[in-house]
């Protein structure tokens, strides 16, 4: 107990610590690839929606539309408020509903930028 802090976790070894920090790294980079594809316009915005995978699922809905050429945070923001999507909401935890209604949105903004 004298090396815990009370309730929180038990302290690492340099070894889990080392591991941690490459699974942090690959994550980060996985990420920054997706929204580098979608920038690109490798993958489109409303497939991924539909069925997100891999790094797509774990970007923030608003990481995810700000990736979109031609989309700002302003539009994002108002995108997602439209909709009722929480400003922390991941794309992998979207509801059969919001992904809809997100996607339906998105045609109409996309179409205009």
């Amino acid at each position: 107990m004298a090396g815990e802090l009370e309730g929180g976790l038990p302290p690492m070894t340099e070894e889990q610590r080392r591991e941690a920090l490459e699974k942090a790294r690959a994550a980060r980079s996985a990420a920054k690839e997706a929204r580098l594809m979608l920038a690109r316009g490798e993958v489109d915005p409303i497939d991924v929606l539909q069925d997100p995978e891999g790094p797509f699922a774990r970007l923030r809905v608003r990481s995810f539309l700000t990736a979109i050429p031609g989309m700002g945070t302003l539009i994002a923001y108002r995108l997602m408020d439209a909709v009722g999507i929480s400003q922390n909401k991941k794309v992998g935890g979207l509801g059969c509903r919001q992904k809809e209604a997100l996607a339906t949105k998105l045609k109409t903004v996309v179409g205009r930028i």
